[in-house]
């Protein structure tokens, strides 16, 4: 057997199929003739890429209370997701239960691991991502500004497909490791 060859070298693959499975269906190939994506669909499609983002980042053990500590996701404002990401509401993410939350516009997100941030103003935009800056918080939004305000993950929506674009140096600053072949499949963003 070969000694590179483990249970968890297996598993990751088998965690990479499934994503690279997942990108390709639910972004769904670009043809023009393709019904357009529509609100539901789109926010069911961004609530799994939610799900499969916490699959694939590590924060440090600090980030949790404790071995048994819930990683939470919180929306932060208007919740655009529906009954999508209540479906997610306890599943196992890591060996943690995923713990769904909702948060008024404003409020700090300090005990978050990831956080979504729907469409705000842009002064409440700036000063929750500068309240995170540095911190192990996954920080995921939909503005065009997002990332240049220091957001580590923008969805957004592109010839009937969800995709995305990652701050990596953001995302370097806040202490956290989104896995290799999740940044290689989303674009690039590079600050100014």
């Amino acid at each position: 057997m070969d000694p590179g060859f483990t249970m968890d070298t297996v598993k990751e693959q088998l965690w990479w199929l499934a994503w690279v499975l997942f990108v390709g269906i639910l972004a769904g190939p670009t043809l023009p003739q393709q019904a357009p994506l529509g609100e539901g669909r789109a926010y069911r499609i961004k609530a799994a890429f939610l799900y499969h983002f916490s699959q694939f980042s590590t924060w440090p053990e600090a980030a949790f209370s404790g071995p048994q500590a819930p990683l939470r996701l919180c929306i932060l404002g208007e919740n655009p997701f529906g009954e999508a990401l209540e479906q997610l509401q306890g599943k196992t993410v890591q060996n943690r239960p995923l713990e769904i939350v909702h948060l008024p516009a404003g409020s700090t997100a300090f005990s978050c691991h990831i956080i979504f941030m729907g469409h705000m103003p842009e002064t409440v935009l700036k000063a929750t991502l500068s309240q995170l800056q540095g911190r192990p918080v996954l920080t995921v939004g939909e503005q065009e500004a997002f990332l240049k305000q220091g957001g580590m993950i923008r969805l957004f929506e592109h010839k009937n497909r969800v995709q995305f674009e990652i701050n990596v140096a953001a995302l370097r600053r806040s202490g956290l490791q989104l896995s290799s072949r999740v940044i290689r499949l989303g674009h690039l963003y590079e600050e100014k």
